[in-house]
């Protein structure tokens, strides 16, 4: 009897450790999943002031935390280089956009590759080891990731606003 009632006991706190844990994540709602040419983008935005990225190509995923206030950083500077308008020349340019998790280090970037008047895109994600993958993205597939980070950043900032539930 007294097993059987010290294991009860054990299962009981650890539910509510598990509870406890599930009362501590912040809210997450998706935005957007996005299956590109070459792989899966899910933007996702959370109730603490953060989005998250997550992307799969191949056998490679990672899902990256961004503070709201970085991811509007991006998007502001993914905006103005998608939009920008580039002369036709024979000396190759890169336009690059970056927004990093401070606390991990992951990060995302965005970069154009202009060579004689024509684009190519490409997404990195980056882990906290020095690691990370490559995404080919076309510059439809770029405006769509940029709109849905936008979309994340104001869903996230409209979640944060919003007055918690009193547990009614």
């Amino acid at each position: 009897m007294g097993r059987a009632f010290s294991l009860a006991a054990a299962a009981v706190v650890a539910l509510s450790a598990g509870a406890a844990a599930q009362r501590a994540r912040p809210a997450q709602r998706n935005v957007a999943k996005l299956l590109f040419d070459s792989g899966v983008i899910a933007v996702d935005a959370r109730a603490d002031s953060h989005i998250v990225i997550g992307a799969a190509v191949g056998d490679s995923t990672l899902v990256v935390p961004i503070p709201v206030s970085r991811a509007r950083e991006w998007v502001d500077s993914a905006s103005a280089i998608l939009a920008r308008r580039v002369r036709r020349s024979k000396h190759p340019r890169h336009y690059r956009s970056l927004m990093v998790d401070p606390d991990s280090g992951a990060g995302v970037s965005l970069t154009r590759h202009v060579v004689y008047g024509r684009s190519t895109y490409r997404l990195f994600f980056a882990n906290t080891s020095f690691g990370g993958f490559p995404m080919g993205l076309s510059r439809r597939e770029a405006d769509l990731l940029v709109r849905a980070v936008r979309r994340a950043v104001t869903a996230s900032r409209a979640m944060a606003r919003a007055p918690a539930d009193s547990g009614r």
